[in-house]
Order: structure tokens, then C-alpha cells, then sequence
């Protein structure tokens, strides 16, 4: 019983905290099954790929934590499927206790502003729970950008590294703020964007694309003064690159390897 009091006490602390200093991240939840309103949730987004969870019944006093992943897809714009292992506060033992939860995000931002829905499958020794799942995200009003620079930068961060982990993205950010600095390049974020021949999604037009809500997170983080890059320049993806992009980075020093990309000056 001890045990349950201190574990209890500390998700309680660590939602607290979460909720007063990461509240942006956070997702609220209900999820609908065969009886109605079925569970609670509340949904904190480590990275784009990792988020921690809690929910539980409604009007019972047990709970479940749950880390959850989400694989990067072609599709993730559409559906997001999802894969995680939970810890419940019932049970007599680790198995009973032990569940493994699946299931698919549907993004409704498009339409409904800080709203997502889900398809949720949970199986424990307790049998198994199908339901439908829809989430509230705090903070408020979708980031509205006051300044050209993070809009612009947020774009290329979005063409460039939509697919790679919040740090990879930052980075990236860091690379152009990184050319500021240098007599090599221009003085202006956008003229380090637009500078011919340097980033490909400004030579075939995805620099338009709309930039996502963590594209801005990484844009101002990078503005802020985070570099994940280590001071790079330059960076690349191996697998993308072409003949005359790799032998140029060849000939440069790499500071670090961030997912997919390749970071040098």
C-alpha cells in the first residue's frame, strides 16, 4: 500500500509540473467505447515520435502510465499509428499488471483547430478494449508566428526535417543562424535561405510548404541560441544526397550525426 501512495504522489507531482511548465505539450482525452465515456487521458508529447500517458476509468481509482511511440510514416499527415506498453496501479503482480496498447491518430487540426482523434485498441489479462479517442491540446490558440524570420525559418525546418527527431530539427535552424555568423554567407536569415544552389526545397518550391506546430517550437528554440548542430554549416542526408553534394561534404568536418542528416562546416 506504501508503495502505491509514493508511486501515486509521484505522477500527481509529474502531471503538476507538466501541466504549469510544458503546457503546450500537453493532450487532453476521452476515449468512447461499448459503455459511453470509458477513460481519461492525459497525453504529454516528449518528441514528435515519444509521448507519455496516463489515463484510467472514469470514477475508479486506478490508473495506467503508458509510454507510447509513433514510427515516422509517408502518411503522417493523414494517420499516425502508434504502439505502446503501460504499467497499471491494480494487480497482484508485474504480468497482471502489464499492458500493451495500439492504435492510429487521425490529425483533425486541419478542421478543428488543437483537436485529434484516435482508434485505440488495449489488450491486459483483463480482456481487450476497442474505442475511439479524442483529444483536446492545451495552450491555446495554434502558434501564430509575429516575426518573418521564425515564419521563413520554420518552412525550412518543415521541408527539410519534417520527418526527424525535434533535435534534428533544431539543428537545422542552428545551421542557418550558424551562416549569420560567417563572412562566407549573407547577413539576413532570408538571404541565407534564398542564397542559390544551397537548400533544395527552395530550387523546387517546398520552401512554401505550411510549416507544423513543432517546425516553430525548433525555429525559435534555434533563435534562442539551442545548437544541437555543434556550430555546423553545412548538413546532409547520405541516402538523398547527390555525387557532387557528397564529394563537396567530404572535403568538410563533421560535428555530429542527428538521425538522418549529417552535420559539418
Amino acid at each position: 500500500m506504501r508503495v502505491k501512495v509514493i508511486v501515486s504522489s509521484l505522477l500527481i507531482c509529474l502531471l503538476i509540473t507538466c501541466t504549469s511548465v510544458y503546457a503546450d505539450d500537453l493532450n487532453l482525452g476521452i476515449t468512447i467505447g461499448e459503455k459511453g465515456i470509458e477513460e481519461w487521458k492525459v497525453r504529454y508529447e516528449v518528441s514528435p515520435q515519444w509521448n507519455l500517458q496516463f489515463s484510467g476509468p472514469l470514477l475508479e481509482r486506478k490508473y495506467t502510465i503508458y509510454g507510447l511511440y509513433k514510427p515516422n510514416t509517408i502518411l503522417h499527415k493523414i494517420v499516425n499509428p502508434y504502439l505502446g506498453i503501460g504499467y497499471s496501479s491494480v494487480g497482484d503482480n508485474l504480468l497482471t499488471r502489464a499492458q500493451v496498447t495500439a492504435g492510429v491518430e487521425l490529425p483533425l487540426e486541419k478542421l478543428f483547430p488543437n483537436f485529434n482523434m484516435s482508434l485505440d485498441m488495449k489488450a491486459s489479462t483483463e480482456g481487450t478494449f476497442i474505442g475511439v479517442s479524442f483529444f483536446w491540446k492545451l495552450g491555446g490558440e495554434p502558434i501564430q508566428p509575429h516575426d518573418d524570420n521564425i515564419l521563413l525559418l520554420a518552412r525550412l525546418i518543415t521541408a527539410e526535417a519534417e520527418n526527424q527527431p525535434f533535435e534534428g530539427q533544431v539543428a537545422v535552424g542552428a545551421v542557418v543562424l550558424n551562416r549569420l555568423k560567417s563572412s562566407e554567407f549573407p547577413n539576413t536569415i532570408r538571404e541565407v535561405i534564398y542564397q542559390p544552389g544551397q537548400f533544395m526545397p527552395v530550387s523546387d518550391g517546398r520552401i512554401r510548404i505550411e510549416p507544423t506546430s513543432i517546425s516553430f517550437k525548433a525555429a525559435e528554440a534555434a533563435l534562442a541560441g539551442e545548437d544541437p548542430s555543434r556550430g555546423a554549416l553545412y548538413f546532409y542526408n547520405p541516402a538523398k544526397a547527390t555525387q557532387n553534394g557528397l564529394r563537396f561534404m567530404a572535403t568538410r568536418t563533421v560535428t555530429v550525426k542527428i538521425a538522418d542528416h549529417i552535420f559539418c562546416k
